[in-house]
């Protein structure tokens, strides 16, 4: 039977462990945009605590969302783990298309923040098109004036549609043997990417899924440009080399258009 939905409760239990065998290098990417003045950080799509366990600095307060309950307990469990913290990590369960962070609760006015990012391709979770546009819309929506807004998504010009497993990496981790597979499956119709994960541990093997829809960049420039988002920059990979047709990720900068 064909699936449909991502099932985070599975992912959770194997997040970290991916993300530790497959270095995208983003961390320092995202480091790069906090200065000193950076006090307020929102993330859409914090999963297991991964990008402000690494980069959190002294006196940030960092807002995590996420709508993965299994995917929070893992994030909390992590935050747990590290204490003493730099700074303040504060998590919401919540869909990111319907946040909606108060000053207090005595104003309508939303809780500004200096960044706003959805690392891990996590605006491609959001659903479809409309849905990506409501989640950056609610993300413009809590970001300051002269704030930044970053996200990151894959480039579906390379996307290859597999019908076999193939070996993406093979390292020993903890002195435990790991290897990890995948094929995927591409709907340009609907502008849907399937992707199967296969990872063997030894002799045992676990399989994942996830399902992400995908944008072309001139959608993004349209969707961004109807939600007074400016493109500020526009990267093809995590060390900040311009983006190319042949780059793996395009990844948007972006702030609020000043209105004359």
């Amino acid at each position: 039977m064909s699936q449909s939905k991502t099932n985070y409760k599975e992912w959770s239990k194997w997040y970290d462990i991916i993300y530790n065998l497959i270095s995208i290098n983003d961390l320092d990417f995202y480091k790069s945009f906090m200065t000193p003045k950076t006090k307020d950080i929102l993330e859409m799509g914090i999963g297991t605590g991964r990008v402000p366990l690494t980069c959190l600095q002294n006196k940030v307060n960092w807002i995590g969302v996420d709508d993965s309950q299994d995917m929070l307990n893992v994030c909390e469990s992590n935050i747990k783990t590290k204490q003493p913290l730099k700074g303040i990590i504060t998590l919401i369960k919540e869909d990111m298309k319907k946040l909606d962070i108060r000053e207090n609760n005595n104003t309508m006015n939303n809780k500004l923040h200096d960044l706003v990012i959805y690392p891990s391709y996590s605006l491609m979770n959001a659903g479809t098109e409309n849905n990506q546009t409501e989640a950056l819309c609610i993300g413009s929506k809590h970001l300051k004036k002269d704030g930044l807004l970053i996200f990151d998504l894959h480039n579906p010009n390379l996307y290859k549609p597999t019908k076999k497993y193939s070996s993406v990496v093979k390292k020993i981790l903890n002195k435990q043997s790991y290897e990890i597979f995948s094929k995927s499956e591409v709907d340009y119709k609907k502008r849907i990417h399937k992707n199967y994960l296969k990872i063997k541990i030894n002799d045992l093997s676990v399989e994942l899924f996830s399902i992400e829809n995908f944008l072309y960049l001139e959608d993004v420039i349209r969707i961004t440009d109807e939600i007074g988002l400016e493109i500020i920059d526009i990267f093809g990979d995590y060390h900040k080399n311009q983006y190319d047709e042949n780059s793996n990720e395009i990844i948007f900068i972006c702030k609020k258009r000043k209105f004359y």
